[in-house]
Formats: C-alpha cells, sequence, structure tokens
C-alpha cells in the first residue's frame, strides 16, 4: 500500500469508467493531516455521490466527507485517520470520474506545554524548569533547590531568576558540584579543572577583607597531580590557526592603577615579551618592570643580565651580616665564581677576592688609597693578587694581599 506524501497529488479514481466502486486506499501520514479532495467529471452525469471515507484498520470504512456535485468539487477536511479512499455510491450518466488526494501537515494552536507530543508536564510547581530526557525524548519537568546554580564543568544549565543583593558571590562546592549565589561574600573561592573553553576574563570586586582588599587565590591539595599556576598562550595568528610571535611581541602584561582622586591612573606594570625572533622548541623572553610608565622601562631581565635605568641600585637586604655575591660562570669548571661580596654591618664592607686565575681591574677618575694618596686617573690592575683579597671600606681601599 502506498502513503501518501505530504504536499503531492494521489489519484484513488484515477481515469475510472464512472459506476458505483471504491477506489485505491492510500495510507494516511503519521501526524494529522488536512485533506484536500478533488472531482474531475469530463462528462457531467445525470447525479452522483462521491464519498471520502477513512480507517484504522483498512477494513471497515467511515465516511468522512460527500460530494454530489456533478460538474466537479473541491473540499477540504481534517483527519487523523490511518488509512483513506474514495468512493462512488450511486452514479446515473456520465462517463469517467477521477478523484484525487493531498494530505498536507495540520497547523495547531496549543495552549499548554502539556498538549506538545515532547513535553511530559507532571504537578508543575514553582521554580521548576525544563530538562531533556533522552530516554523518553521528552522534556520533563524537574524541581530544582531555590538559590542553587547546578553546573557541570564547562556550563551553567539553570538559575532560579532572583536578583542577588550587595556583595553577593558565587562560591562551588566541589563535592556536590553546586555552585551557590551567597550573600553577604567578600571573598569567593573557586574549584575548576580543565573547563575546556576560551576564558574572556575574570573582574574581581570587593570591599576591604581583613585589610587585603580582593584577593584571587590558586590552591591545591594532596590529590593534585601538579602545583596552582597561570598558564598563559600568546602566538600571531588566530587560536584555530596560530602562527609564530615576531622578536619583540608582547606576550602578557599586569598593569596596576591607583586612583589620583578623580580617575584611575596606571602606576607600574610588568610586560613579558620577546626577546628575538622564535625558533623551533624556543622562544627567547625578556621581562620589563615599569615603576613610572613614563620611563621605558625601569629595569628589564633577559637571558644576558638586568638592565637598570640612572639612578637605580642593586641592594642587599637590611640583616646583619646578610651578604651579596657578585659572580661569573666558569665555563671549564662549569660552576659560579665569586668575585666580589658585599657584607650588611655597622660599617658595609665590599671584599673582591678574584678566584684562582682570575683578574680583576679598577679604574676611577678621581681615586683615593688608604694612605691618603691620590690621582686624577688613577687605576688598580690586581692580577698580582690571584687568590688574595682587597677589602674596601667607606670608599678607601683598606688591605690587600693574603
Amino acid at each position: 500500500m502506498n502513503t501518501l506524501q505530504l504536499g503531492q497529488a494521489s489519484n484513488s479514481l484515477d481515469g475510472a469508467v464512472i459506476g458505483v466502486q471504491n477506489g485505491t486506499a492510500f495510507a494516511m501520514p503519521a501526524a494529522a493531516s488536512s485533506l484536500t479532495w478533488q472531482t474531475i467529471l469530463p462528462s457531467a452525469p445525470a447525479s452522483i455521490t462521491v464519498l471520502i471515507q477513512t480507517s484504522n484498520d483498512n477494513s471497515n470504512w467511515s465516511t468522512e466527507d460527500t460530494s454530489t456535485s456533478t460538474t466537479g468539487a473541491i473540499r477540504t477536511f481534517s483527519t487523523s485517520a490511518l488509512f483513506v479512499r474514495a468512493r462512488v455510491s450511486a452514479v446515473s450518466g456520465g462517463d469517467f470520474v477521477t478523484v484525487i488526494l493531498v494530505a498536507k501537515r495540520l497547523t495547531t494552536t496549543t495552549s499548554t506545554l502539556a498538549e506538545l507530543t515532547d513535553v511530559t508536564i507532571s504537578s508543575p510547581s514553582a521554580g521548576q524548569v525544563l530538562t531533556y530526557d533522552i530516554g523518553s525524548s521528552k522534556w520533563i519537568n524537574t524541581g530544582i533547590a531555590t538559590g542553587a546554580i547546578v553546573a557541570s564543568d564547562t556550563q551553567v544549565i539553570y538559575m532560579d531568576g532572583t536578583q542577588p543583593s550587595g556583595d553577593s558571590g558565587l562560591t562551588y562546592n566541589k563535592t556536590t558540584d553546586i555552585l551557590t549565589l551567597t550573600a553577604g561574600l567578600k571573598t569567593s573561592t573557586v574549584y575548576a579543572s580543565n573547563p575546556g573553553g576560551n576564558l574572556i576574563g575574570i573582574r574581581i570586586g570587593g570591599s576591604d577583607v581583613s585589610g587585603q582588599g580582593a584577593i584571587l587565590t590558586l590552591e591545591s591539595d594532596s590529590n593534585d597531580s601538579s602545583t596552582p599556576g597561570i598558564l598563559v598562550y600568546t602566538s600571531k595568528g588566530t587560536m584555530a590557526a596560530p602562527a609564530a610571535n615576531g622578536a619583540s611581541d608582547t606576550l602578557l602584561s599586569l598593569l596596576v592603577n591607583g586612583y589620583d582622586g578623580s580617575d584611575f591612573q596606571l602606576s607600574s606594570y610588568i610586560e613579558f615579551k620577546t626577546n628575538g625572533a622564535p625558533s623551533a622548541s624556543h622562544v627567547p623572553g625578556r621581562i620589563n618592570f615599569y615603576t613610572d610608565p613614563a620611563v621605558t622601562p625601569s629595569f628589564s631581565v633577559t637571558s644576558l643580565g638586568i638592565q637598570l635605568q640612572s639612578g637605580m641600585a642593586l641592594q642587599s637586604d637590611t640583616t646583619t651580616a646578610h651578604t651579596a655575591l657578585l659572580q661569573a660562570y666558569d665555563v671549564d669548571g662549569t660552576a659560579y665564581k665569586t668575585f666580589g661580596t658585599l657584607t650588611n654591618g655597622n660599617t658595609p664592607d665590599f671584599s673582591i677576592v678574584p678566584p684562582s686565575g682570575g683578574t680583576i681591574t679598577l679604574q676611577a677618575t678621581t681615586y683615593k688609597s688608604s694612605d691618603g694618596s691620590t690621582g686624577a686617573t688613577a687605576s688598580i690592575t690586581t692580577g698580582d693578587l690571584v687568590g688574595k683579597t682587597a677589602v674596601f671600606k667607606n670608599g678607601l681601599l683598606v688591605s690587600y694581599g693574603a
């Protein structure tokens, strides 16, 4: 048996010799349908009765619509029956008859969700949502605790819609997998594990918390396989097709702003930049520190050293007897060797001790030794002090030798 195709014409009687007879039966489309049918009579009979009949078992038929027009007619009705056919129940005169059937999806208007075929509503109550049940292929009303947000690692699927109050924050309980909107929070702790998406940004704000203001804390425990960290990935091109960075690209900036009484102003910042063209498995880098945005930069750390602007100093700490060392790498000995030592004290010391085989050259435009002698362009070359010590105090050469 053929099935009526939606929007396509099918003939139940196709130019049949006129007489009392049943036309070809068709299976109806699965959904409720609007059926339009037409009679064609090339030679008008004296009288004729054409029926459209439906059935649910293709055996017992019932009349849905009737036409007695002797010149042809077009009529429409709705049905959800499983089978349909045309029938000529009475006729006088005429020669041939055709009955054409066209089915179209029936458009209905529903006033409630429960009337939809893919929705199951049972005892609805305030605060419920629709969730999709893949087993039944239905949308089902489900109750969720008020004030909570149920979340997976990557998305929030429900929020109760209440308005948050002042100083509210989201806290995530990784045992229950629930995000909760809580009032009165000054800080929030968020646990995350491989969210798998692109994070656009996090803004943390709040009033004073134990004198510390807003804080971002990264934590780990004994069950974590790695320590906390912040990973930054920067490239040219796009995320889908990254391209190599340039020789002086900014990879990350950390900017600190202070309030001048009318607006926030940049106070200092740190830049992480490339320090040369990247090559296979290697991206050279440097770190620029800016303590005054007008200075470019205040000092810079690279693989080659530390560059200081005029007036800046490298200083020891303030603890008595603590030292700061000046060292160089001994390639043959594969170790760092100390050339100079700064020692804290009531009278700080700067000791120069050339290592075995090392040479130290001191030169100044004005030099004053411990015995008071001076020289406009005096210099000391300590090549003869190998393994010995030269001691300076308060700018004076106190001793050298053993």
